[in-house]
C-alpha cells in the first residue's frame, strides 16, 4: 500500500470513529495566499465559525512576503 492509499484509508478509519463534537479539515495550501481573498476568508470565518477568528486572522490579516 502507497503513503497516499494508507492516509486516505486512515482518515476513513478516522471518520468513521469520530465522535459528532469533532471537525475532520483537510487543507489545500498550494499558493493559498495568492489564490483567494483574504477579506472574503475572514469574513466568512467571522460570519461562520467565529471561535477561529483569531487562527485566521493570524494566517491571513496581513500580506505574505513570498520567497
Amino acid at each position: 500500500m502507497g503513503r497516499a492509499e494508507a492516509l486516505v484509508h486512515a482518515a476513513r478509519l478516522y471518520l468513521l470513529r469520530m465522535d459528532s463534537s469533532r471537525a475532520f479539515v483537510k487543507l489545500n495550501f498550494k499558493n493559498a495566499f495568492n489564490s483567494i481573498r483574504r477579506d472574503t476568508v475572514l469574513q466568512a470565518v467571522a460570519e461562520h465559525c467565529p471561535e477561529l477568528l483569531a487562527l485566521a486572522t493570524s494566517a491571513y490579516g496581513a500580506p505574505t512576503k513570498l520567497w
